[in-house]
């Protein structure tokens, strides 16, 4: 039986997927919410969101859940929300590295938290860049007489160079008594 990928069985597919956002909406927008920052609440949303955006549907369908938003979403739960999802996106790294090093895969990762595969083995090796870096910086500074001279001229000559704080960072933190400044003669 020859199948049509693009005639009655998308449309079909489509009409399902209707109904069913359809209903999770009706019996969710039912529904009171007295914290709108549960997580309930926020998984809903964003499955929602997640739903429509994949689908490519309807601008209405996308308004309705913008509306949603504006009318339950004070200022306040919005600056919540935008300050953790910026301290997720700094932690998602950190994140990344410890389910790896767990054994979890890194399309299992990137399915999880929603990256491309290519995005985690991207992180991976950074992180492991950045670890080795971390592991030169500390031999060094534990084989230099004075690591804050070092740390001082290192920080003059990498001024203006890309990538220098990253550097000037971990040479800080490698530094015995976790200061920039040399001690005082």
């Amino acid at each position: 039986m020859p199948t049509d990928p693009t005639g009655a069985a998308n449309r079909l597919r489509d009409r399902i997927l209707d109904a069913v956002e359809q209903y999770d909406a009706e019996r969710t927008d039912s529904d009171t919410h007295d914290d709108p920052l549960s997580r309930s609440y926020l998984e809903h949303l964003a499955k929602r969101y997640d739903v429509i955006s994949q689908r490519g549907s309807k601008a209405e369908q996308a308004q309705k859940i913008t509306q949603k938003i504006t009318a339950e979403f004070s200022l306040l739960d919005v600056r919540v929300l935008r300050m953790v999802a910026d301290a997720l996106a700094a932690a998602v790294p950190a994140i990344v590295t410890k389910h790896a090093a767990a054994g979890m895969e890194p399309p299992q990762i990137a399915e999880k938290i929603a990256l491309t595969p290519s995005r985690v083995y991207s992180i991976l090796r950074e992180q492991r860049k950045a670890e080795e870096v971390q592991e030169i910086i500390a031999a060094g500074v534990a084989n230099d007489p004075d690591p804050h001279a070092s740390y001082k001229k290192y920080e003059k000559a990498l001024a203006n160079a890309d990538g220098a704080e990253d550097f000037l960072a971990a040479f800080r933190a490698a530094l015995p008594d976790k200061t920039t400044e040399p001690p005082t003669a």
